[in-house]
């Protein structure tokens, strides 16, 4: 079961002077109750810069893109790094850099999309033209000075091998354990708007400017206008990606792709796995139009979906049905607001981390926007079965003893047990001195069992005193009978 909370979050929208950003800290105890942190603004804010329309947080790291900045001309864009300037006080957040395109330049959308992981941020900058109008870029960032947290540097700049114009390459970006993936949602080699995402990594781990394209990843029933590549996501050795106008279930319906390695040390080795649709899925959902992943589970907004209303919005969530079968992705909650109405946009963006779910809704109060909190709540594993019974426990054994008096010998039974507490308690003893005496012991009884098996029963016997006599000699000290 997914439980919910809302906290209401200012849409950045023209019509603010600066806009902000809000850290929210979900309670361990109770994940229902949101706790703001902090609330960020850029420094040199300004009216239409569009702070806070991409986010990232990582290892107490905060990055906020305002891809309408105008540092290097209208539109360049730009992205804000936040840091706590104390770490033992959670609510200071403080600007320690801005980050800029070196070769920025008017209308690049720098700060579109941001991802950050393992101290290194990725920006993207989708209508950069370097390969063609719009053809799109990404850019790297690392602290030239790991003790100077104002120290980011950009270390590369990332295009595609065969960006092309209008290929929007840098539209969505994600890290993860030193892989980027960045998509490019109307690349054409399936189809104009069909979309791709491209895969880099380090070609020397230890040379930060050493980022190469090492995959480029296409749907394998890939079509024009499928637009994949517009949300990506990636989390221990998954890729996700988007494509929130395939038509699978109708057009607009959506779709999200899953891509793992065919063989984990070949980084090239990138093959798809599953294909995702809801379950409910329907024309114009737009589902796969924000994607997030970790610790195993995919989220997928549908923000247009209409289950409380017309483009109210909903977000449905994976997991693995068979943990080791990486094509058995099963839909396991489908996520809508409590209070969702029409045109709220709930899903437009979603995050994911350590169980707790983020999903926004932009339009909501009035396009004022809000965001809601979900926990996964899993239910409690079942009991381990008891133990099934041991096998011995059927077949109780008693011990005799045999007495001889007036020329009559009986067997009278001393204890009766189970052989497995008799045997048990046999090859359990107390010092290491003292088990080869039990082994003895047992083996000694074990042998005195096989002479005497055929016994079932106690019995009185009259015998004259010879005979008596031999089989006191061959029973003096008792024997042990099946019951």
């Amino acid at each position: 079961m997914w439980t919910t909370t809302k906290r209401c979050l200012l849409r950045c929208i023209a019509t603010l002077c600066v806009a902000t950003v809000f850290l929210v800290r979900a309670e361990d105890a109770d994940a229902s109750i949101g706790t703001q942190l902090a609330k960020l603004t850029a420094k040199d804010g300004t009216w239409n810069d569009y702070f806070g329309y991409s986010v990232a947080v990582s290892d107490g790291i905060a990055v906020v893109g305002a891809y309408l900045d105008d540092d290097a001309g209208d539109n360049s864009g730009s992205a804000y790094v936040f840091e706590m300037s104390d770490s033992s006080d959670e609510t200071s957040w403080t600007q320690v850099a801005k980050l800029t395109a070196a070769d920025a330049f008017t209308g690049d959308y720098f700060g579109r999309s941001i991802a950050i992981s393992d101290g290194t941020i990725v920006v993207g900058a989708y209508r950069d033209s370097d390969k063609g109008s719009n053809s799109g870029s990404a850019y790297v960032f690392e602290k030239s000075d790991s003790s100077d947290e104002t120290s980011w540097t950009q270390v590369a700049k990332l295009t595609a091998d065969d960006g092309a114009a209008s290929d929007y390459f840098g539209v969505a970006v994600a890290i993860s354990d030193g892989t980027i993936v960045v998509g490019a949602h109307q690349d054409d080699d399936k189809g104009s708007g069909s979309g791709s995402a491209y895969v880099f990594e380090k070609s020397d781990s230890s040379d930060a400017t050493s980022w190469t394209q090492v995959a480029k990843l296409t749907a394998d029933d890939g079509a024009a206008s499928d637009y994949f590549g517009v949300a990506v996501a990636i989390s221990d050795g998954t890729i996700v990606v988007g494509a929130h106008q395939d038509d699978d279930k109708g057009s607009g319906s959506g779709s999200a792709y899953v891509f793992e390695k065919s063989d984990s040390s070949d980084a090239t080795s990138w093959t798809q796995v599953a294909k995702l649709t809801a379950a409910d899925g329907a024309a114009s959902d737009y589902f796969g139009r924000s994607i997030a992943i970790s610790d195993g589970t995919i989220v997928v907004g549908a923000y247009l979906d209409d289950d409380k209303g017309s483009g109210s919005g909903s977000a449905y969530v994976f997991e693995k049905s068979d943990s080791s079968d990486e094509t058995s992705w099963t839909q396991v909650a489908k996520l809508t607001a409590d209070d969702g109405a029409v045109s709220d946009r709930f899903g437009y963006s979603v995050a994911i981390s350590d169980g707790i779910a983020v999903v926004g809704a932009y339009y909501d109060i009035s396009y004022r926007g809000s965001a809601y909190i979900f926990e996964v709540k899993l239910p409690s594993p079942p009991p381990p079965p008891p133990p099934p019974p041991s096998p011995y426990e059927e077949y109780p054994i008693k011990l005799l003893k045999t007495i001889y008096a007036n020329g009559t010998i009986t067997e009278e039974v001393v204890e009766s047990s189970s052989a497995a507490a008799r045997l048990g308690a046999a090859l359990m003893p107390s010092s290491s001195s003292d088990a080869l005496p039990l082994l003895a012991a047992v083996a000694a009884c074990v042998a005195l069992l096989a002479v005497v098996a055929t016994t079932r029963r106690a019995r009185k016997t009259s015998v004259n005193g010879e005979e008596a006599d031999a089989l006191l000699n061959a029973n003096t000290y008792g024997a042990l009978h099946n019951a």
